[in-house]
């Protein structure tokens, strides 16, 4: 079957724009000049249920490569899942179980191939460029591959004699997060030094040419290379992306550290995380997830501060909103967030908890039972640091103690986003 492509050294130069490490170019533009569609390999273990922007940087680049005409395989790492990536861990990943690997899995395929909204029109460059780069995958030119179904079937035997006895230990102390670890004395699970391992056969598994994955996965991804050459594999090219920095500016974006933009979150939960972020990270963020096309014009403009940073967090959080759930969502997120912290209103639709009427009720189990925390021990902390308040005052004393009586009514929020009106019965 004959293919029609764009001019290998054009997709090369679409392929390598945002691209932090690129391993090698010289080998893959001779395998873009064979005029065939090339396999595009990126794994994603399911750790968790969600999405998270910080992973939209990755999915576009898939996608380009899908527009180019490549086949896209997104591995679902269910198994690898279950052991941990050790990439940029300070200790030993707590073990995962199959079950919740797998049931993690069937929310990210959903996430990862959402179908995507038409740009809307009157919008200026920058921010259709944005909107364009936020877009996911095209789920009827997406390979969907679970790993467990070649690494479940891999005898013993075969993986210590002939895929494990290719790598040394030495080599595996290569990567900063171990030696750091070996040299601090923190203890490495030797089933840590297998995940790589792993990683590397699924390249081998579904002969890819190209790998992708962020700068913590670099080692990884030429372990693939390695395990290819020694089975007379042509090696994969592999490219690595920027890792995009979490809400707190400081460590990259995760749901484990509290500081991601997931994909599940609600739409005035999306804007308002968008609007927490520094104005030294809204650049940062701006090109990161743009692919480093930001606008030479706008970067100039925000270092000489002629824009009005709040209104470009504004026009960010909408289009990051605007990607995930359209243009009403989006416009509904941006005039409730503006009513509340500019207007000091209250957000529409205020939850209602109807409670029994009691005496001497815990303030920290009210907390939790009106939603606001998952446990006593988080509405204490959040009492603590001064978020709760009851009809806008504010709670002061942890131990404190509350009657509810019959047809009270009041006003109980957490921070500026979370609110429940309680009614006593």
């Amino acid at each position: 079957m004959s293919y029609k492509f764009l001019d290998p050294k054009e997709q090369l130069k679409i392929i390598s724009s945002g691209v932090v490490d690129f391993i090698q170019q010289e080998e893959l533009l001779k395998k873009l000049k064979e005029n065939r569609p090339l396999k595009i390999k990126a794994g994603f273990d399911p750790s968790r249920p969600d999405i998270h922007l910080g992973h939209s940087v990755l999915v576009n680049k898939l996608r380009q490569f899908q527009e180019l005409g490549h086949e896209v395989i997104f591995i679902v790492g269910d198994f690898t899942a279950c052991i941990g990536d050790p990439s940029g861990q300070n200790k030993t990943r707590p073990l995962l179980s199959q079950k919740e690997a797998k049931k993690n899995a069937k929310t990210y395929i959903k996430q990862v191939t959402q179908k995507n909204f038409e740009n809307p029109k009157d919008i200026d460059i920058k921010t259709e460029n944005l909107l364009n780069y936020l877009k996911r995958l095209n789920s009827k030119k997406t390979k969907i591959l679970y790993n467990s179904k070649w690494l479940e079937k891999i005898s013993l035997r075969k993986f210590i004699i002939e895929i494990a006895s290719q790598l040394t230990v030495a080599r595996q102390l290569e990567r900063n997060d171990f030696s750091d670890r070996y040299k601090s004395e923190k203890p490495i699970g030797l089933h840590e030094f297998f995940y790589p391992v792993l990683q590397a056969y699924d390249s081998l598994e579904i002969k890819a040419d190209v790998e992708l994955g962020g700068t913590d996965q670099l080692f990884n991804l030429l372990l693939g290379r390695e395990l290819q050459s020694h089975f007379n594999q042509v090696p994969q090219c592999v490219l690595t992306l920027p890792l995009l920095e979490g809400l707190d500016g400081i460590q990259k974006m995760s749901k484990s550290l509290g500081n991601a933009i997931s994909f599940n979150d609600s739409p005035k939960d999306v804007f308002g995380k968008m609007m927490k972020i520094s104005d030294e990270l809204l650049m940062r963020y701006w090109k990161v997830l743009t692919g480093g096309y930001c606008d030479s014009q706008f970067e100039q403009q925000m270092k000489e501060k002629t824009l009005n940073p709040k209104e470009q967090k504004e026009l960010l959080a909408w289009s990051v909103v605007y990607s995930l759930y359209g243009d009403q969502q989006a416009k509904q997120a941006k005039e409730e967030f503006l009513r509340i912290f500019s207007d000091r209103g209250l957000p529409d639709n205020i939850p209602e908890k109807v409670m029994k009427a009691s005496k001497e009720v815990w303030i920290c189990h009210l907390i939790k039972e009106t939603g606001l925390s998952s446990s006593t021990s988080e509405a204490r902390r959040q009492v603590l640091e001064g978020a709760i308040k009851k009809d806008r005052e504010k709670i002061k004393d942890a131990q404190q103690k509350i009657n509810l009586e019959v047809g009270d009514s009041f006003l109980l929020s957490s921070g500026k986003r979370k609110f429940v009106k309680v009614k006593v019965k």
